[in-house]
């Protein structure tokens, strides 16, 4: 079952999925255009009436109809080897979707998780690899620059106040649409 920050993090990827973009271009060095529609897609792989087979968060990058890019975001807290099948699935699924290079950003926050998760994805296909893109702990930089933390510090108490005050006093965001949780 999914956790409050599993749940937390996928919000922060539904909400803004140009960071995937940044993090797949700053941290991973991927040439993906600064210019072009990003968007949160369907995360939804059933392929049989049977099987719940659902990503944690889609993004696909460019035009709906054309799109040039697919990312597939999955927050790993614990290592479950059946979760990395199903890495391999996805990517595939949404490879036969949208036909454009796709990629499976794992978001890990132990250190732990994150080797797991980095390792090669061997399938039986002959010549299907996938290598997960793993943002675990060690790629979060460090803020060393008094300014650039108090910059962030300030914005995060800007956020905070825009909030509904019964969410900030209990640390909850209500995204688009959302009644706030009770």
């Amino acid at each position: 079952m999914p956790s409050p920050a599993h749940d937390t993090l996928n919000a922060l990827f539904r909400n803004r999925p140009a960071f995937a973009v940044e993090i797949l271009r700053d941290v991973f060095d991927v040439d993906l255009p600064t210019d072009i529609l990003v968007e949160v897609a369907g995360s939804d792989f059933n392929d049989r009436l049977s099987l719940d087979f659902q990503a944690d968060t889609v993004i696909t990058i460019g035009p709906r109809q054309d799109p040039i890019y697919g990312v597939i975001v999955e927050i790993q807290q614990d290592p479950k080897d059946p979760k990395r099948t199903a890495w391999a699935r996805y990517a595939a699924a949404l490879w036969l979707q949208l036909k454009c290079p796709v990629v499976v950003l794992a978001l890990c926050p132990d250190a732990r998780v994150a080797t797991w998760a980095a390792e090669p994805i061997v399938t039986s296909l002959p010549g299907f690899v996938l290598q997960p893109r793993v943002f675990g702990p060690d790629r979060i930089p460090v803020i060393t620059d008094h300014v650039q933390a108090a910059v962030s510090r300030t914005r995060r108490h800007v956020r905070d106040d825009a909030r509904p005050a019964e969410n900030r006093d209990r640390g909850l965001h209500d995204g688009p649409g959302q009644a706030p949780r009770r």
